[in-house]
Formats: structure tokens, sequence, C-alpha cells
């Protein structure tokens, strides 16, 4: 059965109640669906509440000057609308531009400042939004390495809110390349340590400006603190050495000097340790040096790592700081580049790419300075001598090789040929290599004697070598050394001995003689005096 069909009267009475008959009730306006330009009023825009950059543009005045001359903007101002809000929200970069429209119409009234031609996008998410002021800024360069270090931090927890899970730095990175903004797993642990760590201690200098290698420098140096400390104190202090690192640091906000705060720090590790200060300095240096050193040689001495998805990085297990820190292993063995590629079907080498001349030992490309590649050899020198326990022989210097070898503690064990015995034979062949790398020695081979000149700059009156040295020359450190191996035996304790050198002495060696020859090379010093008096 069909209803009776309404009237002519009884359609245009419908059609024109508000809502549907409801005379109390008002049709909600709906927000376009699509992009559209619209031309909105000062009053129906607000700025975007969680806009990444925090301090006042360094331009403004210059984009306000603009403004005033153009009598408005050239382009729309981007906007959209929260659900549920009913202002309009500037959506990507134009909080500035909006502040200054604000200003000239309080300065002059003038109509043109009060209307804004904006293009509307429909809302999609928080994230979308925080995203499009990220990379508007980055585009224009004017968002500090703090600014842009906070946003990203709040635009993680966006992030993760909206998907309901954490997500680690490569799901972070993949997540931020599908919204359009690329930033590297490197950068977001800087940033990430800028914000969380640094920021927090100390924020008169964070908000002044950090460059990216400032960063990086203070928190290589805390992880090798941390490892210095751990061996030292035991793995169970972590938090203690965080709260003390983290107080010595905020104590020099308002008057930073980075390396001051290594100073007061080695001063508390030498009363905690029971070391002397130099000592904990040299053994900190070759834990922060060695952890650079190693990333940059890694291809040619260590197997490549297959990318796992996961958060280590340059040493890092976790993306934490508090974390343990693992103790890194020395390389076992090189490798050439087609070994970090094991996937993959290994090619038969031509007779040309065979050739042992046209392969390098060591693929190095740290730093080439000269202070870097001294503190190279120092991190080498020290590997070898922990190996081997020497490691109370190894003096830092700033000239020369950047390292020198002292009398051991205990004089070796020596037959009547003075060659050494079992296991000192070895550490006796190493001490003999390490004085000859540190070049201390006459360059022309002769004996050495106070008279010379290296000796003369490199020698202080604490090391256990002058003693002998000015008793009875060369002879009274034979005494304590046995005789230097004589060079037709050096292949066959390198090579062939079974009580030879471990394997990681051996490549470490060798990457040390190889760090020298560059080194000589780097200050074009023949064999003459020149090295030694350059720092």
């Amino acid at each position: 059965m069909t209803g009776k069909r309404p009237t002519e009267e009884e359609l245009s009475g419908l059609l024109n109640a508000s809502h549907f008959g409801d005379e109390t009730a008002e049709l909600p306006p709906g927000d376009p669906v699509t992009v559209v330009q619209l031309v909105l009023t000062l009053e129906q825009v607000k700025p975007y509440d969680r806009n990444p950059r925090r301090d006042r543009n360094p331009r403004f005045d210059e984009i306000k000057a603009s403004i005033r001359a153009q009598r408005g903007l050239n382009t729309p101002l981007n906007v959209t609308k929260r659900p549920g809000d009913t202002l309009h929200m500037v959506e990507a970069g134009g909080n500035t531009r909006l502040q200054i429209l604000q200003e000239l119409w309080e300065e002059t009234k003038d109509e043109c400042f009060h209307h804004i031609n904006a293009q509307y996008r429909p809302w999609v998410s928080e994230s979308y939004v925080l995203t499009a002021h990220l990379v508007e800024n980055e585009l224009r360069g004017e968002m500090t390495l703090l600014d842009k270090s906070m946003g990203l931090q709040v635009l993680k927890a966006q992030l993760e809110e909206e998907a309901g899970t954490p997500l680690n730095r490569s799901e972070f990175v993949r997540k931020l390349k599908a919204v359009g903004y690329t930033v590297s797993r490197r950068q977001i642990i800087r940033m990430q340590y800028l914000a969380d760590r640094l920021y927090p201690l100390i924020p008169t200098v964070a908000r002044e400006g950090l460059v990216q290698r400032e960063i990086d420098a203070i928190r290589d140096t805390e992880k090798a603190y941390l490892r210095f400390w751990s061996s030292r104190l035991g793995e169970d202090q972590v938090e203690q050495f965080h709260l003390a690192f983290g107080d010595v640091l905020s104590r020099h906000d308002d008057d930073w000097d980075f390396e001051s705060v290594r100073t007061e720090l080695d001063r508390q590790l030498s009363e905690l340790s029971s070391l002397e200060v130099a000592q904990v300095r040299m053994e900190v240096d070759a834990l922060l040096y060695g952890e650079q050193h190693t990333v940059s040689t890694a291809s040619a001495i260590e197997p490549q790592q297959a990318d796992t998805g996961t958060d280590a990085e340059d040493g890092d297990t976790s993306s934490s700081m508090d974390s343990k820190v693992s103790t890194a292993q020395p390389p076992t063995k090189p490798t050439t580049e087609a070994d970090s590629s094991s996937d993959q079907k290994q090619p038969t080498p031509s007779k040309k790419s065979d050739s042992c001349a046209s392969r390098k030992l060591d693929q190095y490309t740290g730093p080439s300075d000269l202070k870097s590649l001294r503190a190279r050899n120092l991190v080498l020198a020290l590997r070898i001598a922990r190996r081997n326990d020497l490691s109370t022989c190894i003096r830092p210097i700033n000239i020369g090789m950047g390292f020198l070898i002292d009398l051991p503690e205990a004089p070796f064990k020596v037959n009547d040929k003075g060659n050494g015995i079992g296991r000192d034979g070895e550490r006796q062949f190493l001490w003999w290599m390490l004085l000859g790398a540190c070049e201390v020695l006459h360059g022309s081979g002769q004996p050495w004697t106070l008279s010379n000149d290296r000796a003369r700059l490199a020698l202080t009156d604490e090391m256990r070598l002058l003693t002998p040295l000015r008793q009875a020359g060369i002879q009274g450190v034979i005494r304590t050394v046995g005789l230097p191996t004589p060079l037709e035996f050096v292949p066959y304790q390198l090579l062939s001995s079974p009580q030879g050198l471990d394997d990681n002495s051996f490549w470490d060696l060798l990457l040390l003689l190889e760090n020298c020859r560059r080194i000589r090379v780097k200050v074009k010093d023949p064999g003459d005096m020149r090295l030694w008096e350059t720092t």
C-alpha cells in the first residue's frame, strides 16, 4: 500500500524547513573534501600549535618588509582543519607569515592584511601535518638542529600513537620516507642524542647551536668513558656513570668548554680507579679513537655484517644510552671487497686483479690530519700491547709517531743468547718492533744514545727507560729486554713460528706499520727531524 503523494505546497514546506522540520536546529556546515581555494579572515585561522621551530624566524623582519611592500601574501597560505575544530589551521609552514599579517593588521588596519588567500587541504592526520611543517622548514633552511631534533621526537611519538606500536630507528626512517621526509639512521641517532641526552643537561649550549661533529664527538666520548668506567668499576655501575657524566656536563652549560669537561672526568675517574690522570686519559683515548677507526677499516679487516634492520650502529646495541656496553672485539683476519658480499657468487680473479701489489692492506678512510693519524697509531700500539701484557709500556706523545714504548715493569725471560723464552719471546719481539715503529731509534740505524735529538724531544723523567740509558746506553736497555730479533729471524717470528704472534696482533702490527708510512708521506719527511718538530 502506498502513501498519499504530497502536494506541491507540502514539498515546498519540507525543502524550506531547517534541518528536516526541526525549527530549532541548524544544518552544520560541511568541510570541503578536496583541495579548494578560500578567502579567510585572520580570525578564522590559527597557527599550528605543534610547530617544530620554536625560536623566532631569523628572517622575520625581512619577510615582514616584503609582505608589507607587496600588500599581502604573494602565494596562498596552506590550511587544514582538525576534526571537530571550528578554526582553520596552518598546515605546512606559514606560522611566521600568519604572525606577520596579524602584526601588520594591528599596525595599519589595512584590509589587504586582514583577508588571506588560502588553499584548503582536507585533514589527513597529526603526523602528516607535523611532517609537512618539518619538510617546509627544511626546504627553507630556517630551523635549528635542536628544533629539528625535538620535532622528530614529537613526530616519532605521534607515529607510534597512530600505529599503536613502538618504532625502532629503521622503521622510523621508513615511515618518514613514506610521508616524504628523508633522513638517515645516522642523523636520527645524532638528533635523538641531542634531544634526549644533551638538551636536558646543557640547554644553553644546545640552543646556541651545537654542530653535527660536536654532537658526534660528545656522544663518542661518553661511550668511551662509559666503557672505561664499566671495565674498571663494573657494569653494574652504568647508571652511576650516566649521572656523573651528566652532572659534569651540566656544570659547564654557562661556560662551555668540552676539554674542561674531559679534564674533570679524568680527575674523577683517576680518584675512583687509583690510576694517574694521564693514564686515564690515555686509556679513554685508546677506546675513543679505537671505536672511530674500527669503522673506517672494517671493510678491509673484518667481514661485513648483514643489515638486520636493528638499531645497532657505530657500536650501539640498542636505542638507549643505558644499555650494556659490549667490548668491541678486534679484527681476526683481512677480507677482500668480495668477502663483504658472501651471498653473491664470487668471481674468479683475473691474473691482473690477483696481483698482491694491486691490493692495499688497509683501506683506511678516516681523518687524515696529523693529529688523527698519530692518535690511530697510539690506539693500534695499545691494542697490541694489551694483548701481550705490555700496556704499561705505551706512552702517548703529540709529536713523532704519536706514541713511545717504555721498558716493561719486569725483565723478559731470555736465554744465554739474549733471545726470549716461550711467551716472553713473543713479547720481546713485539717490544722491539714497537720501539722501531715509534722511531726514537736513530734514522741511520746507529745505536740509540741520549744525544739523539728524537730521544731528547720525547723522553721524560718518569719513563723507566731513562735510567738504564743514562747509565749504560743501549746496553742498559738490552739487559732488561734482551737482544733485538735478528733480521733473518723476523719472517719466522711473523709468519712461521707456531708460538708466534696471534692473528689480531699480527694484523694490528701491519696496520700500525702502514699508518706510520702514511704519516711519513703526510709530512713529506724522508727521515729527518721534520716529523718530530711538527705537532
